[in-house]
Order: structure tokens, then C-alpha cells, then sequence
């Protein structure tokens, strides 16, 4: 099976490139032929905001060179992964004038909310789903480069959202884990064309499942929505009750400045920044927890996935996707409403129980292994790939006059 990864990069990499990069590596290894068409968002720095916001909207040069790169390569299916702003739904049109079945990841909450997230002011906001125009998202400036994008963004969304549901352009929409499913179809999206197909994680080996392991770890985007003040208070309530317990902290973000700051003044705090795959690896193998405080409706962040791979327990509030996850076992849920003393004094029983850390990491390996494995999803991924491939065909053959 020929597959073309269609994806804009972000200005700073984040998880969905990491996606990316894991399908890329991954797919060749399971029989899939792959190519790649990819842009930069960084691109579009040199632009005034509203040229990048029309681009963000249609692109008569993203369908030029896709459609060129299309019928050079003569993929069966194109799998779209994030369109905004390099891209945008032109890339829809370019996949249907080629013939070519389209499917279209769902790492966010784009096609409905401005800023991806269903979240504003830390809270659940919804308003733009529940809307015929996203008029909400201006009115807010829900994306965090102001107005401009706020309204590219909302436009792209509808764009997306016109050509690949009303006018049927994207044969499979691909969500990340079962909550992140329900949570579409209850924005309007149509439940037969959503599958579920985790992102790809290398599989570290069962020698990742290390017998001694200290420490805490938090790896991720620094920024509010994944809950960077709960990490500080944290630190500094650990760093009176555990002092010698080490909290590293692998990831940037918008606020990296904040957390340097804080790691030259709490000793307990160790800063890492990005870190490659083989550095998150190895802190994975040492950790005796994970922590993952995020307030936003998380889909299945790659940073979960990666430590039941490599048996690391977790502990996460019950929302979103980790609420799923972490029910079969591999870690602890808190309370959504969960404070940071709360936080606390969960990790201190923890840290008292090493046989608890211990269990948690076997059950963590055991639940990657028998459903998130490499394999796994790439039987999940090839059967959606058919799925589209054979909704394609249908759609040409009923578009051939009698």
C-alpha cells in the first residue's frame, strides 16, 4: 500500500510532529511504501498575518504542488495529519481531483475550536461546535497570536469542515483513542467515517521495565493548558517534604523562561528543555513516576503512550483520553478538580509504596504490549487505510455515468 504523510510542521515541535516522525520511521517497517509531503510553518513568519491567514484558508500553490507530488508519486491514499496554517483544506481538493482516497488525523479539536483545545480561560468552552459560524473565536481571540489567526484558524476550521463532511472530501477521519471519538461525534462528525488508531511509539524493549527507578517526571509542551503551575507548586511542596526526590522536567514551550527561572532557585528541579527520543528514553527507563497534570481534553499524548511502553506508572487527573487509558491499569487517576496539595500528598504515598510504583510499571508494560504496540496500530492503521481506499473506489464508480 503507497501512503503520502501530508503535514505543516510547527514553530515549535510538539507531539503531532513526533506523530509524524514515529509514521514516517514506523510504517516502511510494516509493508507500507511512504512518501511525504511536507511544510514548514516557520515558513510563514516572513508574511504579514492576513496573507498567512488567506494562505491558512486556500492555497493555490499547496494545490499545485501537491497535486504535482501526487501524480509523481501515484500514492493509493493520502493521510493528512495538521493543516494550519502552512497548509490548508486546498490540500482537500488537490486529493480529490487526483483520485486519491484522503484521511485525515485528528490530534486536536481544530475543526471545531480556534485554538484546538476546547478551552478557554482554563475552563471547557465548546461554543464553536455548537455554532454555524465560529464567531465566538474572534470574539474571544481564542488563538494566542490575536485576532488574525483566531480567524484563520475558525476559517480553516469551517473550510475543513465544509469540504471534507458536506462535501464528503475526507473518506476516514482517524482519532486518537476512544474518548477523542465520542467527543467529534458529539461536535457533528459522522460516526461511521471516525476510526481509532493511536499514534506509533517504538517499542523500547522489555529491558526499558528497569528494577530501580527514582525520581519524578513531567515530559511535554510547557505551556498553561498542560498544567506547568501544578508542576511548580509541586516542586516547591516536594522540595520541604522530599528534598532528595529529583522532579526533571523534559519539553519546551511558551513558558520555558518561567520554569528556568524557577529551576535556579528550587534545587529540586531539573530542566532539561527538548530532548530527543533517545534522552526521553533513557529518563523514561530511570523514573519511578510520570506526572501529567494537564487541564485540556487530552486525545492520547504521546508522552502517555511512551510510558506505558516503557513501564513507567502515571499518574494523571481523569480527563480526556487519560481517563481511558489509566482505568486498565499502568497508573493513578485524580480527581479532574484535583489541587496541587492534593497532588502532593498522592505522590508521597506513592514515593512510600515502592511495591505500588513497582506493580503499576508491569501492568503499564503489559497494556502496551497487548494494545498499543507497533503491530497493534499498524494492523489498526492498514484496516482504516482499506476502509478508505474501498470508499474511494465506491465514490468513483458512482460518479462514472451509466
Amino acid at each position: 500500500m503507497r501512503v503520502m504523510l501530508v503535514h505543516a510542521q510547527y514553530r515549535q515541535y510538539g507531539g503531532e510532529d513526533a506523530a509524524v516522525a514515529a509514521e514516517l520511521a514506523e510504517l516502511p517497517r510494516h509493508g507500507f511504501t511512504v512518501s511525504s509531503f511536507i511544510a514548514r510553518n516557520v515558513a510563514l513568519e516572513a508574511q504579514s498575518q492576513p496573507r498567512a491567514g488567506l494562505h491558512a484558508l486556500w492555497s493555490k500553490t499547496v494545490y499545485r504542488d501537491l497535486s504535482q507530488r501526487i501524480a509523481e508519486q501515484r500514492p493509493d491514499l493520502l493521510h493528512v495529519h495538521n493543516l494550519f496554517p502552512a497548509l490548508s483544506a486546498s490540500v482537500y481538493a488537490a486529493a480529490r481531483q487526483q483520485g486519491v482516497a484522503l484521511v485525515q488525523s485528528l490530534h486536536n479539536f481544530r475543526l471545531y475550536c480556534a485554538n484546538g483545545l476546547f478551552l478557554r480561560d482554563n475552563a471547557d468552552c465548546r461554543l464553536c461546535s455548537q455554532t454555524l459560524l465560529p464567531w465566538p473565536a474572534l470574539l474571544h481571540r481564542c488563538h494566542p497570536d490575536g485576532l488574525g489567526m483566531s480567524l484563520a484558524a475558525a476559517g480553516q476550521g469551517l473550510m475543513m469542515r465544509r469540504l471534507g463532511i458536506q462535501r464528503g472530501l475526507v473518506d476516514r477521519f482517524l482519532a486518537l483513542s476512544g474518548f477523542s471519538r465520542q467527543q467529534f461525534i458529539a461536535a457533528g462528525l459522522p460516526e461511521a467515517r471516525i476510526g481509532v488508531k493511536p499514534n506509533f511509539i517504538a517499542d523500547p524493549g522489555v529491558e526499558a521495565v528497569m528494577p530501580e527507578r527514582r525520581g519524578l517526571l513531567y515530559a511535554g509542551r510547557l505551556s498553561q493548558e498542560k498544567g506547568i503551575d501544578t508542576i511548580l507548586a509541586l516542586a516547591e511542596a516536594l522540595g520541604r517534604s522530599h528534598p532528595d526526590t529529583i522532579l526533571t522536567i523534559a519539553g519546551s514551550g511558551p513558558l520555558e523562561a518561567t520554569m528556568r527561572e524557577a529551576a535556579g532557585r528550587l534545587g529540586n528541579l531539573r530542566l532539561l528543555g527538548r530532548v530527543d527520543a533517545a534522552t526521553l528514553s533513557h529518563e523514561m527507563r530511570q523514573a519511578a513516576l510520570l506526572l501529567f497534570p494537564s487541564r485540556a481534553l487530552e486525545h492520547f499524548p504521546m508522552a502517555l503512550h511512551e510510558a506505558l511502553a516503557h513501564g513507567l506508572p502515571i499518574l494523571a487527573p481523569a480527563r480526556g483520553a487519560m481517563a481511558d487509558v489509566l482505568a486498565r491499569g499502568g497508573g493513578w487517576l485524580l480527581p479532574a478538580e484535583a489541587t496541587a496539595a492534593d497532588w502532593a500528598a498522592k505522590i508521597a504515598a506513592l514515593l512510600a509504596e515502592p511495591a505500588w510504583l513497582a506493580e503499576a510499571g508491569q501492568q503499564a508494560r503489559r497494556l502496551y504490549e497487548a494494545d498499543f504496540s507497533a503491530t497493534r496500530i499498524a494492523e489498526m492503521q492498514r484496516a482504516i487505510y482499506a476502509e478508505a481506499i474501498a470508499a474511494a473506489a465506491a465514490r468513483r464508480h458512482q460518479a462514472v455515468p451509466a
